[in-house]
C-alpha cells in the first residue's frame, strides 16, 4: 500500500516461469516474426509523473529491467497514486528508491537488467497503498484513504529505480512502457509521514504433493500506528493469516484464498488510533499453499508477503525470513 512496492503489487504471469532464467518454458516455441505488438499505453498528466522509455520483451521470455533516474523538484507528500502499464504480460510495475551509493555508476536514463546487476537487494519501497487502481478498469479508487495531513514524504533529489517486470509466454515481441503518476500536498500541509513496513518470507521453495506452510516471525523495531494490513500471494494460495504476539485472534485472516487476491488481495483499515504496534511486539505471518503442478514452486511464481501501512514513519521497514534490515 504505501510505498511505490506494488501491488502495484502487479503479480502474475500466465504461465510457468523459472526465477532467474530469461526463457520461459511454455512447450513448442513457434516465434511470430511479424512485428511487435504494441501494447504501450497512453500516458495522463498529473502533479508529478515518472515516464519509463519504451522497450520490447522478447518472446518465451521474462524481462525484469530497471530504469534509474532522480526527483528533482521540492519535498512534498503524496497522498494518491496510480499505475499506467498493459496488465496482459505483467509481473510488477514498482517504483522504489535507491542510496546515492548504491545507484553510484548508473546515471538517469540508464536501463538495465535488474536481475544481471543483483539490484533488488538495494531497492526499497518509495510509496504504495493509495490510489492503487481497484481494478483495471479503474483508477480512481483509494486502497487507504489517508486522513487530512497525513502523507507519504517524496524528498527533493531521491534517486529512484523503476522496476519493471514483464513474463512473455507468446510468440509475440511486446512493446511496452510504464508509468507512475502522484498526487502531493505541499510539504507544510503534512504534518505526520505515513510509512510501510514489509514481511517477505525470503528463500520460498514449496513442494508438490498437497498443502505446504510457510510461517515467519518479526519483532517491530519501533512504536507505530497501523493503518492497514494485507497479504500477498498468487493463484496456489489456500490460506493466510497476520497475528499479534499481544492477541489472541489474527489481526488479517484470509481462510480461502482465490487466485484472484495475487492482484487484488483484502486490505483491512484500521480507524485512527484503533490499532498500535509497540517495540518489541512480534508479526507471525503464516501463508499456506496447495501445489499440485507436480514441481517445486518458488518466486515468482509463488510469494509469500505482507505490507502494513504505519505512521509516523519516513521510509519503509522491511523483514525478511524474520529479520528487519538495517
Amino acid at each position: 500500500m504505501l510505498a511505490f512496492f506494488l501491488l502495484t503489487i502487479g503479480c502474475g504471469g500466465p504461465d510457468k516461469v523459472t526465477h532467474g532464467a530469461n526463457e520461459v518454458d511454455t512447450g513448442d516455441k513457434v516465434v511470430d516474426e511479424a512485428g511487435p505488438l504494441d501494447l504501450r499505453q497512453e500516458y495522463t498528466a498529473a502533479d508529478i509523473e515518472f515516464r519509463s522509455p519504451d522497450f520490447e520483451v522478447p518472446p518465451f521470455t521474462e524481462t525484469n529491467l530497471c530504469y534509474f533516474g532522480t526527483y528533482d523538484g521540492p519535498t512534498v507528500g503524496i497522498v494518491d497514486f496510480w499505475t499506467i502499464y498493459d496488465s496482459t504480460y505483467i509481473h510488477h510495475n514498482q517504483i522504489k528508491a535507491i542510496s546515492a551509493s548504491d545507484s553510484e555508476g548508473f546515471a538517469d536514463g540508464d536501463l538495465v537488467d535488474c536481475e544481471e546487476i543483483a539490484m533488488h537487494d538495494r531497492l526499497t519501497p518509495l510509496v504504495e497503498a493509495v490510489g492503487v487502481e481497484a481494478s483495471w478498469d479503474t483508477i480512481d479508487q483509494d486502497w487507504l484513504n489517508l486522513v487530512d495531513g497525513d502523507a507519504i514524504k517524496l524528498e527533493g533529489g531521491v534517486r529512484y529505480v523503476l522496476d519493471m517486470h514483464f513474463i512473455n509466454p507468446s510468440p509475440h515481441t511486446l512493446l511496452v512502457n510504464t508509468g507512475m503518476n502522484l498526487g502531493v500536498v505541499e510539504e507544510s500541509e503534512v504534518e505526520r509521514w505515513v510509512g510501510v513496513a514489509r514481511f517477505d518470507v525470503g528463500n520460498l521453495e514449496i513442494p508438490s504433493g498437497g498443502e505446504h506452510t510457510e510461517a515467519f516471525s518479526c519483532e517491530w523495531p519501533q512504536d507505530l500506528e497501523v493503518l492497514a494490513l494485507y497479504g500477498h500471494m498468487h493463484e496456489y494460495g489456500s490460506r493466510f493469516s497476520i497475528h499479534s504476539s499481544l492477541y489472541s485472534e489474527p489481526l488479517y485472516a484470509i481462510d480461502e484464498w482465490t487466485s484472484e487476491y495475487h492482484w487484488l488481495p483484502p486490505i483491512v483499515s484500521f480507524d485512527p488510533g484503533e490499532l498500535n504496534v509497540s517495540t518489541g511486539e512480534s508479526y507471525e505471518v503464516s501463508c499456506t499453499w496447495d501445489n499440485n503442478t507436480g514441481e517445486t514452486l518458488g518466486f515468482p511464481d509463488e510469494m509469500c508477503n505482507a505490507v502494513a501501512v504505519v505512521a509516523p514513519l519516513t521510509g519503509a521497514l522491511t523483514c525478511i525470513g524474520g529479520s528487519f534490515m538495517p
